[in-house]
């Protein structure tokens, strides 16, 4: 079971307005665990053009002016949230996509808490590649929303209701072990989410019983929200009609191949709601 007590929060910032919206919920995830924030900035290296190739203008060293300007601004995110929390400023010099996830390992993190953001072409499509490479690499829980003007309106700070999604795989009973943890330290609402591919009533009776016996392993009893169709879309129809607050999501137990399950980028695309996956 993960026990959700978080005792440090990597927050990583790029000045963006993405970035300005999720503040208020890395303050109240802090306050809600009593954990510590580092705002980390990476300064990524410096390019110059050199025929088809591109190459580190300064390689491994950065204009000081980059570093010290950049510190001045987490002056000024912590000056506009994080009152009375222990707060850490790290400027790094090195790629955000490949840096953020190795960070959090060395620092003992236990939550990373980002926006997603679009970069590079592949990646971009789906939720961005600097949060696809964290997702994947990750080995702490990972908060991510795609839909920034909801958080910008202030909707979802309080973690009332959440929706953890299964797939009825051996990981099932591990997310649904951890939903009764955060039930237990947040006092949310619990409602298990599966979507079924077709609308036979035989394959929804089939899933409602193995959850009936996840649960049972578990020793739990939450409400069920069983949705037809594509996962993504029956993820997020179960967050509207319960006005989800969160949705817990796994990201696979397979390290070998891939620890990114294949729904986990379209659930946090569509779910309209911050994602917590573990």
């Amino acid at each position: 079971m993960l026990y959700m007590q978080i005792k440090s929060i990597l927050f990583p910032v790029d000045f963006s307005d993405r970035c300005a919206a999720v503040t208020p919920h890395v303050d109240a995830a802090a306050r809600r665990f009593g954990a510590s924030v580092t705002l980390l900035h990476m300064v990524e290296p410096l390019v110059m053009p050199y025929g088809p190739i591109e190459t580190l203008a300064f390689p491994g060293l950065q204009p000081a002016s980059l570093v010290a300007k950049a510190e001045k601004m987490l002056d000024d995110v912590v000056d506009s949230a994080f009152d009375g929390l222990t707060v850490w400023k790290v400027v790094e010099t090195g790629d955000p996509a490949s840096s953020i996830a190795r960070l959090a390992g060395e620092w003992g993190i236990g939550l990373i808490m980002m926006p997603t953001r679009g970069r590079g072409a592949f990646r971009a499509a789906l939720l961005g590649s600097v949060t696809a490479k964290v997702l994947h690499d990750a080995d702490c829980p990972v908060w991510t929303a795609a839909h920034v003007e909801t958080l910008s309106e202030g909707r979802h700070i309080e973690w009332r209701n959440i929706i953890c999604a299964v797939d009825l795989s051996a990981e099932s009973a591990r997310l649904i072990q951890t939903a009764q943890n955060l039930n237990r330290t947040t006092g949310a609402t619990i409602r298990i989410a599966h979507a079924v591919a077709g609308e036979e009533a035989i394959a929804r009776q089939q899933a409602h019983r193995t959850l009936q016996e996840i649960q049972s392993e578990a020793g739990t009893n939450f409400e069920v929200c069983i949705e037809t169709g594509e996962v993504s879309r029956g993820i997020a129809g179960c967050v509207r009609r319960y006005d989800a607050d969160l949705v817990l999501a796994g990201r696979g137990l397979d390290r070998s191949v891939s620890r990114l399950r294949s729904h986990t980028y379209a659930i946090i695309r569509d779910a309209g709601c911050p994602v917590l996956s573990i």
